[in-house]
């Protein structure tokens, strides 16, 4: 006689008050492990939504701990950020980047 498998295991969701606390502790910044504690879950617990409940919340993925940067960087700093990049190249290199590209470069 064949074996029967188990029933499914019951899903537990989290509670609306736990689901905002998951999500306002990655909006933050926090990590997984950092969030399931803010909301009184285990890690493992967590990881399960994230894949059902919570599909839609993105952890940040590949930051290596670092910060997600608040606001992108105003025109001026991109133009001083280049400026110190065009300011190690050799004249060769210059030449050859301005032979590729077809919009000016900006006065260094």
């Amino acid at each position: 006689m064949a074996r029967t498998p188990p029933p499914p295991a019951k899903r537990q969701w989290l509670t609306h008050e736990q689901e905002i606390a998951v999500r306002r502790a990655i909006a933050s910044g926090a990590t997984r492990d950092e969030a399931a504690a803010a909301a009184g879950l285990t890690p493992a617990r967590l990881w399960a939504r994230l894949r059902d409940q919570l599909l839609d919340v993105r952890v940040g993925k590949g930051r290596r701990g670092k910060r997600v940067q608040d606001a992108d960087p105003s025109p001026g700093e991109i133009a001083e950020r280049a400026r110190k990049l065009r300011a190690k190249w050799s004249p060769e290199r210059l030449a050859e980047a301005s032979m590729f590209f077809n919009g000016p470069l900006p006065d260094a």
